[in-house]
């Protein structure tokens, strides 16, 4: 079972609420019928209250946990690299990674023919591959590239800006 992890304010509140609770269930005894009636009122409300911090905490554990996976993803998938060094074509994991002339964090290989370590350069979040292909676009029309060179580049970056 997973353990759900909550902020110091979310137990500070939750033990005083459990105080509240017990506190409340001593006195539901002494006191009149409407005493008693408005004490059980308000067990109720202490325990909703308890019960949507409970589950708020959970959604949010949740959550982070599922965002800290997707965010590691690039690590256990097989990235389709050449060395630098020896040219050399592989399906690699990456084995750490590094930051490129833009600030993109991306992958670094261990080559396995040449047992040297080299960088691939494209970056590792979605956001980085595309604005990485929109300076390669200006690049292209810059440098003048054929019509149909481009065009197809363009649809290649449409995949990747739905993603």
């Amino acid at each position: 079972m997973e353990e759900t992890e909550f902020t110091s304010e979310e137990l500070e509140y939750l033990e005083l609420v459990k105080w509240v609770i017990d506190y409340t269930k001593k006195r539901l005894n002494n006191g009149n019928e409407d005493d008693r009636k408005t004490a059980e009122k308000c067990l109720i409300e202490y325990h909703d209250t308890e019960a949507k911090v409970r589950t708020f905490a959970k959604m949010r554990t949740k959550h982070l946990r599922e965002v800290e996976i997707e965010n590691n993803r690039h690590k256990d998938e097989f990235h389709e690299v050449r060395c630098s060094k020896c040219k050399s074509v592989f399906a690699l994991k990456p084995v750490g990674e590094q930051k490129n002339k833009q600030e993109y964090l991306c992958n670094t290989f261990l080559c396995p023919h040449c047992k040297e370590s080299f960088c691939n350069w494209v970056p590792i979040s979605d956001r980085g591959k595309v604005e990485l292909g929109e300076l390669v676009l200006e690049a292209m029309k810059k440098n003048k590239e054929p019509q149909d060179k481009i065009k197809a580049y363009k649809k290649s970056m449409t995949i990747l800006e739905y993603l």
